[in-house]
């Protein structure tokens, strides 16, 4: 949705720094990919959409993507921190993933409130006809996906808490969506839904 009509009017500043490559034969019979690398800086960035009221601010971000060969299990993705404010709330996150077609291996620490209104108001979004609500969340994993298969749980570190309050999302070709509250506690052995109350179209769900 970035190359819309008013995309060229977007106001933005902050600085950037991009580059990568790719390298190698595609061939989808054989399943021979190129190499490819993206990296990603951004610094104090700051945009606004020209026809809506509020602004991203305070975006910081570093983004490296790498793989070095056909095999998509040598990929990497590492983000070390992705930070901006959106409204009057902070949000933070960083992600590393590695071997993801064997054994996907995930270290993540999520943490931020994102108001839906705020977010419906600094981007566009066509068909969207009402979206608002809270999102809480401040989540931490690290693990390997074999570790929960073979219920290692002494291996897997994983805490947190996330939280949705007031949700009310309506968009074209589909009944609306309210969340009155969804709470839900994150642990090595299991996430427990301690709490849901919602409506899908006319069916309360609880």
């Amino acid at each position: 949705n970035a190359y819309t009509s008013d995309f060229a009017n977007v106001q933005a500043d902050g600085k950037m720094q991009f580059y990568g490559f790719v390298k190698g034969t595609y061939n989808g019979v054989k399943e021979q990919y190129p190499a490819f690398k993206i990296f990603l800086d951004i610094d104090k960035g700051n945009f606004k959409y020209p026809d809506l009221p509020m602004a991203v601010s305070d975006i910081l971000a570093k983004i490296n993507i790498s793989s070095p060969s056909s095999d998509f299990n040598d990929m990497v993705i590492d983000i070390p921190q992705i930070k901006l404010n959106l409204g009057d709330n902070p949000f933070n996150a960083r992600f590393n993933l590695t071997t993801p077609i064997s054994d996907p291996s995930v270290d993540t620490d999520i943490k931020g409130i994102i108001n839906l209104g705020d977010l419906a108001k600094a981007f566009p979004m066509e068909g969207v006809k009402e979206m608002n609500g809270m999102v809480d969340a401040n989540i931490k994993a690290k693990t390997r996906l074999s570790y929960i298969d073979q219920q290692r749980y002494e291996d897997i570190d994983m805490s947190g808490t996330m939280r949705l309050q007031d949700i009310n999302y309506n968009a074209a070709d589909m009944p609306p969506v309210k969340i009155k509250d969804m709470d839900m506690d994150f642990n090595p052995r299991n996430v427990a839904l301690k709490n849901f109350d919602a409506n899908l179209g006319q069916s309360d769900i609880k």
